[in-house]
């Protein structure tokens, strides 16, 4: 059940993606909205319904790996760890073979991932006996926080697209003067370099 619910999840954030984009929304930001609303309702959901709240939660888990499959363009696991160690390691690899800082820094954002997600689990396991299922209402919070960061990140965006085409022309404009005027010296010091 839970394996069908998380297929089912990779499907349904397919069609977040399709119904959001003919509606101008944002499709991620609405796949994490629906995550919210199954990760709220499993903690409500009694002990002895295990297999639901599994499944649900397995259902959030295949939306989030549909809809966060790159990191700073690299394809990233957001819900489970072999992935990541394996090309974290490939990376730390690559960087003792070739030296290229790029693969180092790599490394270090697959192995804190890796690193965050263990310190979530034993952080989690400790509170557990305090707060029941409830523990699971700690999700929501960090993604509403997602939320609003993505929601800060597209507002710039748009704000950076609407700027207004005079101050782009007159930018292009400089630019191409500059351009002309670089050249124009160039000239003149190739003429100069001639007469001497």
């Amino acid at each position: 059940m839970p394996v069908l619910a998380f297929t089912i999840g990779i499907a349904a954030a397919y069609v977040i993606r399709i119904v959001a984009r003919e509606c101008h929304l944002h499709w991620r930001q609405l796949a994490v909205f629906v995550e919210i609303l199954l990760l709220v309702c499993v903690a409500f959901i009694p002990t002895n319904m295990n297999l639901l709240a599994n499944s649900l939660t397995s259902l959030a888990c295949g939306i989030q790996v549909q809809a966060f499959r790159k990191l700073h363009g690299h394809a990233f696991a957001t819900t489970m760890c072999i992935g990541n160690l394996r090309s974290g390691t490939q990376e730390a690899v690559t960087y003792l073979h070739t030296h290229e800082k790029e693969h180092v820094e790599n490394s270090l954002l697959y192995f804190g991932t890796i690193l965050c997600f263990v310190a979530g689990a034993v952080i989690g396991n400790q509170l557990v006996p305090v707060w029941g299922q409830y523990m699971v209402l700690i999700s929501p919070v960090f993604l509403t926080a997602v939320i609003a960061i993505m929601c800060i990140d597209r507002e710039r965006q748009l704000l950076h697209n609407r700027e207004p085409k005079e101050t782009k022309n007159h930018r292009r404009s400089k630019d191409a003067k500059g351009f002309s005027a670089g050249r124009a010296h160039g000239r003149e010091n190739t003429k100069r370099s001639e007469k001497y």
